[in-house]
């Protein structure tokens, strides 16, 4: 029998579910120097003992090295301190309460240069058998106590644990500036107010406690969000009960679609209600994994131990140490940078598997759009068999800041205007208004429907309408980037005459993207400004 057992065991052991490790979110900030590492150190102590099924010893309230085994509920911590530096770094394992085989591990750093503010960080991973780990992120106690306290800032932001109330002018002048600033570092999630019962259509104190450190949570008015309205149009905008993330980077003028909306009709049950906090949670924790990085941003548990451990060698090499205390420092040393290449790997592994589903989806919505073209294309085509194609006069919009818009709804699939051509439009010094928006008509109707046809000869010098035609760009082309490629600009629509009067010259410099079979406007709708010009 026990030999049967023993030719079993490779099979059995090959068999096991495989523990994986998955990192959930990243916390990185700066506490204000006036606080002290004992202090923020004894909130964290505070928090890794109600885990740990026991006390911790006394070594763990001097912010010294310690190790507490406790079958699952294991916690440790190390200090590296000299004249200029200290740092002291946690490891805490906790078991899931509800799911077997799935462990949750927390990491959290402390300290930095001495007389600086002090650096924080946090990391929460889970060990699990499991082959899709579906969480909801929280942020940990005691980051929601360290914000409380103390206060620690992620860039220039500070964190918090509560919402704000975007309700007065100032209020709102305040905000514009945050969403649309380039030092932004996290997201915004933004709430508005449902117009029947006044409120939002979730509690954002819970979304803000649970994304303490991960992201800002602002709740606009309802004035405030027509203002929002005003400022970047419907697409860029939130109201009515919507929510919506604003990642660092927005603008007015660039693509409003990768920030995340969630509207007001979708939002109507308690359940569509918990699952949009669960999916603006994950939201705010996957944008922390992308943009804190570990040994920059995060103080990595195992990095400081590594460094302590190659410091006590050292130490021990100029003391003398005997070869015993040598060999055990340098086990020490192998068994800690082994756990970190274990680390490593399990991360890298990870990261592959997370940028294989990327590759994916990528692919999958790159298809997706080519399909959708060939569909609007062939709809098209089938409504103007059967002269039934709707007119696109009567959806033309009024005003310069409402093009963007109204290309993005109307001529989507046909022309669409890139980010630097959207903003070109805010403040045109061209007055006429009714002119650009026909030839951007002519651009997505016959123009485009003669690229397609293959007919650029028919498209040199074409009249647009009556004093305007389109020509080829000549000594006027040039590049320009979209959607990460270089494209060359070689076309343009001009007015007669031999003026340079940007109230009177009309420009409008476009390409033809085979790939999506659309016309992109890149600039309008004045001469483009160049060295010679």
């Amino acid at each position: 029998m026990a030999d049967l057992r023993d030719a079993l065991r490779p099979l059995a052991e090959r068999l096991k579910p495989s523990v994986r490790e998955h990192e959930i979110l990243r916390i990185a900030g700066l506490i204000p120097s006036q606080t002290t590492l004992d202090h923020v150190g004894d909130v964290i102590l505070k928090w890794a003992e109600k885990r740990c099924g026991g006390r911790l010893p006394r070594t763990a309230w001097q912010l010294k090295n310690f190790e507490y085994l406790a079958g699952g509920r294991n916690s440790m911590a190390v200090r590296l301190s000299d004249e200029r530096y200290d740092l002291w770094s946690l490891r805490a394992e906790d078991p899931d309460k509800n799911i077997p085989g799935r462990v949750w591990t927390t990491e959290v750093g402390l300290g930095g240069e001495r007389g600086k503010p002090i650096r924080f960080s946090a990391r929460l991973l889970a060990s699990s058998p499991e082959a899709e780990l579906d969480v909801q992120p929280h942020s940990p106690g005691f980051a929601l106590q360290i914000a409380d306290r103390f206060g620690f800032y992620t860039g220039k932001e500070l964190c918090g644990t509560r919402s704000d109330f975007i309700e007065t002018k100032a209020d709102m002048d305040g905000f514009l500036e945050e969403l649309t600033s380039t030092e932004r570092a996290l997201p915004i999630i933004v709430l508005s107010i449902n117009e029947s019962t006044r409120y939002p259509m979730v509690d954002p104190e819970e979304i803000a406690r649970a994304v303490t450190g991960l992201a800002h949570v602002r709740v606009l008015s309802i004035e405030n969000a027509s203002r929002l309205t005003d400022e970047g149009g419907k697409t860029r905008s939130v109201f009515g009960g919507a929510i919506r993330i604003y990642y660092p980077g927005f603008s007015f003028e660039e693509s409003p679609y990768p920030h995340r909306l969630i509207i007001a009709a979708n939002l109507q049950t308690s359940r569509s209600q918990e699952l949009a906090i669960g999916w603006f949670r994950k939201l705010a924790a996957e944008f922390s994994l992308s943009h804190r990085k570990i040994g920059t941003d995060v103080i990595g548990f195992r990095d400081v131990k590594a460094a302590s451990v190659r410091r006590q060698r050292e130490t021990q090499a100029q003391d003398s140490a005997t070869d015993s205390e040598k060999l055990k420092s340098a086990e020490e040393l192998i068994k800690t940078l082994s756990a970190q290449v274990e680390e490593v790997k399990q991360l890298n592994d990870y990261y592959e598997d997370e940028h294989k589903k990327a590759e994916e989806r990528a692919l999958d919505a790159e298809q997706r759009a080519k399909a959708n073209v060939y569909q609007i294309q062939l709809l098209r085509d089938q409504l103007k068999q059967a002269n039934a194609l709707q007119s696109d006069e009567a959806e033309k919009p009024n005003d310069w800041a409402d093009i963007g818009d109204w290309t993005d709804q109307n001529l989507a699939g046909r022309l669409v205007l890139t980010p630097k051509a959207k903003r070109l439009l805010k403040k045109p010094k061209f007055n006429d208004l009714e002119t650009v928006l026909n030839c951007l008509l002519w651009l997505a109707n016959e123009c485009r429907d003669r690229k397609i046809d293959g007919g650029d000869g028919s498209l040199r010098e074409a009249e647009v309408q009556d004093g305007i035609r389109n020509a080829h760009c000549g000594s006027d082309t040039y590049t320009t980037r979209w959607k990460d490629q270089v494209y060359s600009v070689d076309w343009h629509i001009k007015n007669g005459g031999n003026t340079r009067d940007p109230n009177r010259c009309l420009r409008i410099y476009y390409f033809w993207d085979e790939e999506t079979q659309q016309i992109v406007v890149d600039e309008l709708p004045e001469h483009r400004r160049t060295d010679a010009t």
